[in-house]
């Protein structure tokens, strides 16, 4: 008996199946695909977060390398000047000496003169190139200008016009007529690099420096 019933039991189940074996395939087999499509989805999902961080990694990089290029620009077209400064006080230092000198011959003195009128102008030129670069974002460094080149360029704005007064002092005792002024425009640059720097006294003490000594810029 209990055979029997074992039997048809078995007989209800295949006769079950045979009837649905085309559900449970498809019901497998959308299972089945489903979880690829997650797996793939996950996967997708994965590269996605990778390629953004590699995407992360090279602009971060990219920045780095902008900044040191920056910086080492910076550093560069700042030196050029410094060299400019180096050589300008030295020749400066000696037309103070030699001009003074009664030792010393005329010649003597118009060399040294001539040499520092060259240096000042050299100097200034040069100044007035980094501060195009600035002026036009072509230098960007500006944390490493804030502390070295900035401070400099804006102190040597009250220079200019003593060395200039200094200079035109030993043009004519030496005989060789009134100093020439800068060309109109030849320091534009520079003067917009001193407005956009500066504070408005400061800038108004630079002009009201050049002219107490006969500087026109």
């Amino acid at each position: 008996m209990t055979g029997t019933i074992a039997t048809d039991v078995w007989q209800s189940i295949g006769m079950w199946l045979s009837d649905n074996i085309v559900n449970i395939i498809s019901a497998i087999s959308a299972s089945l695909s489903a979880l690829c499509a997650l797996q793939a989805n996950k996967n997708a999902a994965e590269s996605q977060r990778r390629a953004d961080e590699a995407n992360q990694e090279t602009d971060r990089l990219q920045a780095e390398l902008h900044r040191i290029r920056d910086y080492f620009d910076a550093s560069e077209q700042y030196g050029k000047v410094n060299e400019r400064i180096i050589d300008f006080n030295q020749k400066l230092s000696r037309l103070s000496v030699i001009g003074k000198s009664e030792q010393k011959s005329d010649d003597d003195k118009k060399i040294a003169f001539y040499d520092a009128l060259n240096s000042y102008e050299a100097l200034f030129n040069e100044l007035n190139s980094l501060s195009a670069l600035i002026n036009n974002g072509t230098i960007k460094a500006e944390s490493y200008l804030i502390n070295t080149g900035i401070p400099v360029m804006k102190g040597y704005s009250f220079i200019q016009s003593d060395a200039f007064a200094s200079l035109a002092n030993f043009s004519e005792k030496l005989g060789l007529g009134v100093l020439r002024q800068p060309g109109f425009g030849a320091f534009c640059e520079y003067d917009r690099f001193l407005r956009e720097h500066m504070t408005a006294q400061e800038y108004a003490e630079v002009q009201e420096k050049r002219r107490k000594e006969g500087l026109r810029i």
